[in-house]
């Protein structure tokens, strides 16, 4: 006979707990050994593509064992649940991993094992309600969860990623978010590249050298190297200095050179570059 109690402690204690653990186990590895959580949000997104992962090997399991009739419902239904509660506890996993080491591990992480927990229970709750108990009130549990996520969401989605490309009408607050990445990811080649040209549109060249030299010689590549040079102001007088750095950039590279130097002098942030003694040089090759 159906035994509707011993089912209820199986799924709430055993099977939601060590399908959610199993997930927040792989991400922990990716988060702290891989370092892939660099800002909030990534712990969502990491989360999610551990919970799509772990749907797969799923699902490849019930097909082996129940054939093709079960995938559709559960590529759908089941896929999207585990990547919906695994948003949840991603999103506090992200706060947490960023946060200074203050107060304890425990201390720090605790929102995080209170939300696996939770979703945990929540996991298993539906599973029994779904395993022909009550299919309506595991949809309702699964819509409430889903309305959960999409709130996760909007609210990563809100604060500003240092790795999406502002406006450069946005520099103050690019700098002012990318600063703040480095916090956490001092060594970031690309978001010391990108805030060197946002503290330029600014008129800040000391603060956009500054940041390009953080980046190693080698790393600069020449397009970087060239705005270096151009900063230092040492291109040299008349059309050699700078037709020499030219001559060393791909058709790629020089191009592009060419058009953010025309970009700057059409946007009115050009005061920095009258400093430099070849001024007139650099208005040239820019407008060619």
């Amino acid at each position: 006979p159906y035994d509707a109690a011993n089912d209820l402690q199986f799924f709430l204690l055993i099977n939601g707990p060590s399908e959610e653990w199993a997930k927040f186990i792989i991400f922990w590895i990716l988060a702290r050994g891989f370092k892939r959580v660099k800002e909030p949000r990534d712990g969502v997104i990491v989360a999610m593509m551990v919970a799509l992962g772990f749907s797969l090997w799923e699902n490849i399991n019930y097909l082996i064992m129940f054939g093709t009739g079960s995938i559709p419902a559960r590529l759908i239904w089941a896929s999207s649940g585990h990547m919906a509660y695994a948003a949840i506890w991603g999103y506090f996993a992200g706060e947490a991993i960023l946060e200074p080491p203050e107060g304890g591990f425990i201390l720090k992480y605790r929102y995080v094992f209170t939300a696996v927990f939770v979703v945990s229970f929540v996991h298993g709750l539906f599973n029994f309600l779904s395993s022909w108990v009550s299919p309506g009130s595991a949809l309702a549990l699964d819509l409430i969860m889903y309305a959960l996520t999409l709130i996760v969401l909007v609210q990563v989605c809100r604060v500003p990623s240092a790795y999406q490309a502002f406006p450069y009408e946005k520099s103050s607050e690019a700098v002012r978010v990318i600063r703040s990445a480095l916090l956490r990811d001092s060594g970031n080649y690309l978001l010391y590249k990108r805030l060197g040209f946002y503290e330029l549109y600014l008129g800040r060249e000391s603060a956009a050298l500054s940041s390009w030299k953080r980046i190693t010689l080698s790393s600069r590549g020449p397009y970087l190297n060239a705005w270096v040079t151009i900063l230092e102001s040492r291109v040299g007088k008349g059309h050699d200095g700078l037709d020499r750095i030219l001559s060393t950039m791909t058709g790629k590279n020089r191009i592009t050179l060419k058009r953010r130097l025309k970009f700057f002098l059409k946007s009115g942030s050009d005061i920095w570059l009258r400093r430099i003694k070849d001024w007139e040089q650099l208005k040239a090759v820019g407008r060619r």
